[in-house]
């Protein structure tokens, strides 16, 4: 109880100073044996203690606030043995004296007959407080403790610390348990005692039913004097014995053994109840039939304690050891299958490595993978997930997560999870079929597939997307789209340089060169590569014919005129001197006084006595206007007998000055084309009189 250091230089001068106590009592000639004891002796065999002889035990209670952590089982075994017990709180003066009591008295409780009052242990200063300080903290443990139990406590206190550091008389009746380490003298108490109760004469002790040493003490008096002087009542006057399955204490209480699937059994260890499912004496592990198989016992000294294997996956067995301990169901299917080492997946992921014990631990797998078992081997495989959407985030099958409003475009788009999987959803996409659809800038197509989008680039400077193509979006040559936000424009045209343009309906340009000996007709319906018409044989002088042809010239030139950006004179006037008669020219000319002009015929065989009637056979118009000074042939009438189709008699279709040929590539024949397409389309609107045509002429000349 007191500084080990100390006590033994007190028993070595305890003889040689003498002035630390003035009286010196010695004991009677009777004295009882006991003990006190605390945490500091682990756990006791208390039927070891009554075997060895002690009568009475003083059990701590207390380190001021601090509850001693074997102390409920101290008092429950000292009473189960017949002995005296009592108990001894060592007091710090400096904590609350009433608080510290009541802690001693709760762990205690109600006294009962055959019990030892409780005690004070003195022996702290409270870290250097002065004399007067400390016995009043001891004065106020002690009124207090008498007054909840009736009677007085005890002190325990050496004359050697009580003189010099309380220094007072005022607790003189209250019994004293004297410290003084010495077997072969008389104890020094401290004044102003005048007799000892108890005296701890050794702490060196050795008794069965402790290990180590222990404090030894005597009652100073027989055991019927410290019967009397215990708590009174009636004395225990029972035998420890077993009535069948009943056991009956010291105390004459009695223990149906019974209830708990147990046997009475009284031996050197005392009187208890021992489990049908463990030994009398020594420590067992235990399986304890259940409907789960999952309870183990651990057995000590015939007391059962109980735990469940089924908390750990795992259930109770013996067939891995003699020992019953908790096997994992992942080591072996059943209690009586012997476990084999192997690694095994638990449902959590996690790979865990079984021994042929039974003991399973964690066989940890590397970062980003996870537990599998594959044809009966556990194996890390890499993590997986259930594709999901978590708001706009997309988690993948590997686990990764995805914003789907954060990718590159078109991809970027939301997230969605339908019957057709977790995915992103391009913004320029249904979440569900095919479609397509342009891009914002308009250079790309996308193809659309539930939702995923694959961007096509048009190409850069000579194609665009076609949004509204027949067969959806889709990239369409620039000469083939004249205006944006429309369908392309579908057909065939020419191009300077005998060249035929076709424009698929999804706005798709091809080129054809027309073959040597054709020439590019754009009056065609489609325009076609065409033989020209060979020019007639002249005439002779023959003055109407002259005169027709004349005449002819100055009707083409009316026509120019009242063409608008015209000079108002005929690119094809006939030279002066083929004017052979004046009336026949007068005649010619007469035409120029009508309110309209008209489209000069070439080609028709027109003479001065005025046009042929239209029969129906093959005709085409040319345009003697324009800057270039040549012929440009602006359609085939649509009488023409299929795969016929003619250039006019006499007319060659020569290159525009404005769309002459440019340097060879692909951006060349753009240029070309929509240089082209500008002059074709030029051509075919002067081509229309403003008398109107025959229904052939205007169905060219508004294509």
């Amino acid at each position: 109880m007191i500084a080990r250091a100390a006590l033994v230089a007190l028993c070595a001068t305890a003889s040689a100073a003498p002035a630390l106590a003035k009286t010196t009592v010695c004991p009677g000639p009777d004295k009882v044996d006991g003990n006190d004891v605390s945490y500091w002796q682990g756990t006791i065999n208390w039927p070891g203690v009554k075997a060895a002889g002690r009568k009475f035990v003083i059990i701590r209670a207390a380190h001021a606030l601090s509850a001693d952590t074997k102390f409920d089982f101290n008092w429950k075994s000292c009473h189960e043995q017949g002995l005296h017990c009592g108990v001894y709180q060592y007091f710090e003066p400096n904590v609350d004296p009433v608080k510290q009591a009541d802690l001693m008295l709760a762990k205690m409780g109600k006294l009962g007959p055959g019990d030892l009052p409780p005690v004070i242990d003195v022996e702290s200063t409270g870290g250097g407080m002065a004399p007067s300080a400390i016995a009043s903290a001891v004065g106020k443990w002690i009124a207090h403790v008498e007054a909840k139990i009736g009677r007085k406590p005890m002190i325990y206190s050496g004359g050697y610390f009580w003189e010099d550091n309380v220094k007072s008389a005022a607790f003189v009746d209250y019994p004293l348990w004297h410290p003084q380490y010495c077997s072969n003298c008389c104890p020094n108490i401290a004044n102003p005692w005048k007799k000892w109760y108890f005296w701890q004469y050794s702490s060196t002790g050795k008794i069965g039913g402790i290990t180590g040493n222990v404090d030894m003490n005597w009652w100073n008096g027989n055991l019927a004097a410290l019967a009397a002087w215990a708590v009174q009542g009636p004395a225990p006057g029972c035998s420890l014995t077993c009535d069948a399955a009943t056991l009956i204490k010291a105390d004459c209480s009695k223990i149906d053994c019974a209830k708990a699937d147990s046997t009475c059994v009284v031996d050197d260890l005392g009187g208890r109840c021992v489990s049908k499912y463990c030994p009398a004496k020594g420590d067992k592990q235990v399986c304890v039939p259940s409907a789960n198989d999952a309870l183990i016992g651990t057995c000590k000294n015939g007391a059962l304690s109980t735990g469940d294997c089924s908390k750990y996956g795992a259930f109770c067995s013996t067939a891995a050891a003699a020992q019953a301990k908790c096997v994992s169901a992942f080591c072996a299917s059943s209690p009586t299958e012997k476990p084999v080492a192997k690694d095994v997946c638990l449902p959590d992921g996690k790979r865990y490595s079984c021994s042929a014990a039974g003991d399973i631990a964690e066989k940890p797998c590397a970062k980003d993978t996870v537990c599998k078992m594959q044809s009966g081997a556990a194996l890390c495989a890499p993590v997986t997930c259930d594709p999901h959407c978590e708001g706009n985030l997309l988690v993948g099958g590997d686990c990764k997560k995805t914003d789907c409003a954060t990718l590159p475009d078109p991809a970027k788009g939301t997230c969605v999870d339908d019957s057709a999987g977790a995915r992103c959803v391009s913004a320029y996409c249904p979440a569900k079929g095919a479609a397509t659809a342009c891009v914002k800038d308009g250079d790309a197509v996308v193809a659309c597939s539930n939702g995923a989008a694959v961007v096509k680039l048009c190409l850069a400077g000579e194609q665009v997307c076609a949004a509204k193509a027949p067969g959806g979006a889709a990239c369409a040559d620039k000469v083939c789209m004249p205006l944006p936000n429309l369908p392309p424009i579908a057909g065939t045209t020419c191009l300077p340089g005998n060249t035929l343009l076709s424009c698929s309906p999804d706005g798709l340009a091809t080129l054809e060169n027309c073959p040597a000996g054709q020439v590019c007709a754009p009056g065609a319906q489609p325009a076609v590569c065409a033989t020209p018409i060979p020019p007639e044989p002249d005439a002779g002088s023959s003055a109407d014919a002259g005169a027709s042809d004349a005449g002819s010239g100055a009707d083409a030139g009316s026509e120019a005129d009242a063409l608008p950006g015209d000079t108002g004179e005929s690119d094809l006037a006939a030279p002066p001197e083929t004017v052979a008669d004046p009336d026949v020219a007068a005649a010619d000319t007469a035409p120029a006084a009508d309110t309209g002009p008209t489209v000069p015929d070439v080609g028709r065989g027109g003479t001065a006595d005025g046009p042929v009637p239209d029969d129906g056979a093959a005709r085409s118009a040319v345009d003697p206007g324009g800057s270039g000074g040549g012929a440009d042939v602006v359609g085939v009438g649509a009488d023409s007998p299929a795969g016929s189709t003619q250039v006019g008699r006499g007319q060659v279709l020569q290159e525009s000055s404005a769309c002459s040929a440019r340097p060879g590539g692909t951006g060349g024949v753009v240029w070309l084309a929509l240089c082209g397409l500008a002059v074709v389309v030029g051509h075919r609107r002067r081509g229309v009189s403003a008398g109107g045509r025959s229904g052939a002429e205007n169905r060219v000349g508004n294509r």
